[in-house]
């Protein structure tokens, strides 16, 4: 008597993980002690099965359609008629380019700054992210990201990302210009917790230029406020003046101020 196919494998595109085309190339094995493997047959859903055709070792394949996990599934008949037991494999079907972003996004800024490419996919995972700061267009030879990118003068970054199964997006470009102007900041404040009306009383302030220019003469005004945002309707209470400040310099004063009576 003769036994059914003692053995079988199936291969989807060489085992790979994941494809970005329904159309597939499977490789196959057979193993027959008997009378030798003869037919094969496949299918998507290890239900509907395509007709019975000469066994070979490779075969084109169309997988359904939409992205996802997807699995095929074959059978070996030998020439005694025997059907073998039922072997798949899986791959991820992923059509969706990626989608990378930079942050902070290009714009103007009066510092260095240190730029991150994620990538992000829902299906088969991000590959490399390419990049250039030269303005050219970057290709797969380009610099792979691996690190946040430092920009220190007004740079072009241009860059896209590949995703494991060979979907690439378009190249997107952002510019940072790094303008070394001046950036007056109140770098410290300090006031009692709590003012009566009418009692005049002392805040303590630093005004600092984090920007590399000199500054003009200035005024830091001090106002009354429920939030953090000033208003035509909070209350002016004082100001004082600040001189022309260096880059990196501070100026600490002292500021009297008093609450209205009524308010």
């Amino acid at each position: 008597s003769d036994t059914p196919p003692s053995t079988g494998s199936i291969l989807i595109n060489d085992g790979a993980a994941s494809t970005n085309s329904t159309s597939v190339t499977l490789t196959l094995s057979c193993t027959d002690s008997g009378s030798g493997c003869s037919q094969m047959r496949f299918s998507n859903d290890n239900s509907t099965w395509s007709s019975w055709e000469a066994y070979s070792i490779s075969k084109s394949w169309m997988l359904t359609s939409g992205d996802g996990t997807k699995t095929v599934y074959v059978q070996y008949m030998d020439s005694a008629g025997n059907v073998s037991a039922t072997y798949s494999d899986t791959i991820i079907l992923d059509t969706v380019a990626p989608t990378t972003t930079d942050f902070p996004a290009g714009g103007t800024y009066i510092s260095a700054q240190s730029v991150t490419l994620s990538c992000s996919d829902s299906g088969s995972a991000c590959d490399k992210i390419y990049y250039t700061t030269d303005g050219t267009t970057p290709t797969t030879a380009s610099t792979i990201y691996a690190s946040p990118i430092s920009i220190s003068t007004t740079t072009t970054l241009k860059f896209f990302a590949v995703y494991m199964a060979g979907n690439s997006e378009a190249v997107k470009t952002e510019v940072y210009t790094i303008s070394s102007g001046i950036d007056l900041t109140v770098s410290s404040l300090s006031a009692p917790a709590n003012i009566a009306t009418g009692v005049s009383v002392t805040v303590s302030n630093t005004v600092k230029n984090i920007g590399s220019s000199a500054s003009t003469t200035s005024y830091l005004k001090f106002y009354l406020s429920t939030d953090a945002v000033i208003e035509s309707s909070d209350i002016y209470l004082a100001q004082r003046s600040v001189s022309s400040l260096a880059g990196g310099a501070s100026s600490t004063a002292s500021t009297t101020i008093k609450l209205p009576v009524t308010l």
